[in-house]
């Protein structure tokens, strides 16, 4: 009905809509997505589907051009769908959520502080203002949380905290690691949250911001298991019940399992006592299924089975550094999550990195994330023009526009009598390309004299040539709106103190364990060694100095003279080598 130009080739009327759409009502549709051709250059139809809908009764409508205003229909669509797939579940948890809160905050029993802090909110009233954390790692209001925006809020969190603790402990770039009990989450940051713009997720394609997460299958609670005589760890997982063998409930044997058969993990510490006996048993009946090249003892499986697991998360690290023209060697590993502090060193002596920061914070990271990100939202518009056939003029008419939608869609978020445009702080950006191409690069959209400039050396960066005589692309405009964060770190929390101060995974007889707590401030653990807390284990692995700053946070570093990557004690080629090799391979043809 639309031409490419947005130009109406063939009216709607709005009327032979109201039947098919009270009929799909009464069969129980309660979810609409409106997707139309060409929607993003005008959206006057999708418009009016959208009216016709709420009059015949629909409450939930998500239309395409408000939720991916960008080209790409199958994409558009399909954001779209999953928009209007998730905002009714997740609506009806938020407001079961707000209502518990602001119920909560009139008990005598509750500080009135201890709610409003969680959520940085200006107070109504009695009331306390809920946000949530978007998949692009900023805080919205409850009322305006929508679908496309909850697929990655979770690691999104962590994401934020890693680059408060990069912005105090390693200035020139970190690279997360959050390992849970069923995947592993890895993100680069260089001096700004990294996001995609269009992503597949399970299949989907979307057209929403999101953090740039790269994840594989190796968590605490991956299964490890032997298939057609090779030995796999995940993507299958023993999940919370009945978890992993040494838990007790019949579980298969897991990476958790590992790290207590190999004395990784403090039998005292953990909440509740676990079975290391049926840990061992699990892992017997594994390694016999590889027959006449078993290993004997059954720890060398347990040693291969990490090694693989530990060869899966490097290679999340190169994906999102070295598949990227990073050295990863040149950043700093920061891990978080419940699991990753056992994992640390050994996952940085296969990369060749040499420094790690284990935060006191690790395994709530994500949580803290959300505490101290910013109330934000991001805008694009779609512009898909050359740009040589763009003034100044209508360069800045397009920056002023989305830069003003961004700043309206902040309009409620705090309550003050200061204009939103004067303290909103604003970043517009805008996605080129070669004409004929299909991959964009993120540039500052001012100034846009030095547009093209810029772009070209960027490219050759990238890619590793330009092609200065190709016409260059416009793609979109973006703006990203935000509100400084209310909620702060303390300086002594990311102070930074300086102090003076393959070999086999088994850590039985080692030095000893020892409590984060009881370490004194600037004194040095070296490995092998393991430190406790009440919410996560570090793992000193040996060629390792771990160095405690005032915060109570870790600084690792390789040990003079001590030997780059772990080393498996003998060159027979076995079943770990082989599944080692495979994930490299496997690794490099993703890169290509």
């Amino acid at each position: 009905r639309l031409a490419a130009s947005g130009d109406v080739l063939r009216t709607l009327d709005p009327e032979t809509l109201r039947k098919p759409l009270t009929q799909w009502l009464q069969a129980g549709v309660n979810s609409l997505a409106i997707c139309l051709l060409h929607s993003h250059v005008n959206d006057v139809h999708e418009r009016m589907i959208a009216e016709v809908a709420r009059e015949v009764g629909f409450t939930n409508i998500s239309v395409s051009s408000q939720v991916a205003p960008m080209i790409k229909l199958v994409s558009r669509a399909e954001t779209t769908v999953l928009d209007a797939y998730l905002t009714p579940i997740l609506a009806d948890y938020v407001l079961r959520l707000d209502a518990q809160f602001n119920r909560f905050e009139s008990r005598s029993s509750l500080r009135e502080d201890s709610v409003s802090s969680l959520f940085r909110g200006a107070k109504s009233g009695n009331k306390s203002r809920l946000r949530l954390m978007t998949s692009a790692g900023n805080l919205v209001d409850a009322a305006a949380f929508r679908g496309g925006d909850s697929i990655l809020s979770g690691p999104a969190g962590g994401v934020v905290a890693l680059g408060k603790i990069a912005d105090a402990f390693a200035p020139q770039g970190a690279i997360g690691l959050d390992m849970g009990g069923t995947s592993t989450d890895v993100c680069r940051y260089s001096g700004r949250i990294p996001r995609d713009y269009e992503s597949r997720k399970a299949g989907v394609r979307v057209l929403a911001p999101m953090i740039a997460i790269h994840t594989v299958a190796a968590g605490g609670g991956s299964i490890c298991d032997v298939e057609d005589g090779r030995m796999i760890v995940g993507p299958k997982s023993a999940g919370a019940m009945p978890g992993p063998a040494c838990y007790g409930r019949g579980g298969p044997l897991t990476v958790t399992d590992l790290t207590v058969i190999l004395g990784r993990l403090p039998l005292d510490r953990f909440p509740f006592p676990l079975d290391v006996d049926a840990a061992r048993k699990r892992l017997g009946e594994v390694n016999a299924k590889l027959g006449v090249n078993r290993f004997v003892p059954d720890e060398l499986a347990a040693e291969g089975f990490l090694t693989i697991a530990v060869t899966h998360m490097a290679e999340a690290v190169r994906t999102t550094s070295t598949a990227q023209g990073s050295d990863p060697r040149d950043f700093t590993l920061v891990g978080f999550g419940g699991a990753a502090g056992g994992h640390l060193c050994a996952i940085a002596d296969a990369i060749g990195m040499t420094r790690i920061i284990d935060h006191r914070d690790a395994s709530l990271l994500s949580a803290l994330g959300m505490g101290l990100a910013d109330v934000g939202r991001i805008r694009t518009r779609g512009i898909y023009r050359m740009l040589d056939e763009i003034d100044a003029a209508q360069w800045q008419a397009w920056s002023d526009a989305v830069r003003v939608d961004a700043i309206e869609s902040l309009t409620g978020e705090i309550e003050s009598t200061i204009a939103m445009d004067e303290i909103a702080i604003c970043r517009l950006e805008a996605d080129v390309r070669y004409q004929g191409t299909e991959a964009t690069l993120i540039l500052a959209a001012h100034p846009f004299a030095t547009l093209a400039d810029r772009f070209h050396q960027s490219h050759r960066a990238e890619f590793g040539y330009d092609q200065p005589k190709r016409r260059i692309e416009i793609a979109t405009i973006r703006c990203e709106a935000t509100l400084p964060s209310l909620a702060m770190l303390d300086p002594q929390e990311v102070a930074f103190h300086s102090a003076e101060a393959a070999c086999s995974r088994n850590l039985r007889g080692a030095k000893g364990d020892f409590d984060r707590e009881q370490v004194e401030v600037g004194s040095s653990i070296a490995g092998p060694a393991i430190v406790v807390d009440d919410n996560s284990t570090l793992v000193i692995d040996p060629g390792w100095i771990a160095t405690k700053h005032v915060t109570g946070t870790f600084e690792l570093h390789r040990a003079m003279g001590a030997s780059d990557g772990a080393r498996r004690s003998c060159d027979q080629v076995d079943a770990v080598t082989v599944e080692v090799v495979a994930r490299r391979m496997q690794g490099i043809a993703d890169s290509m």
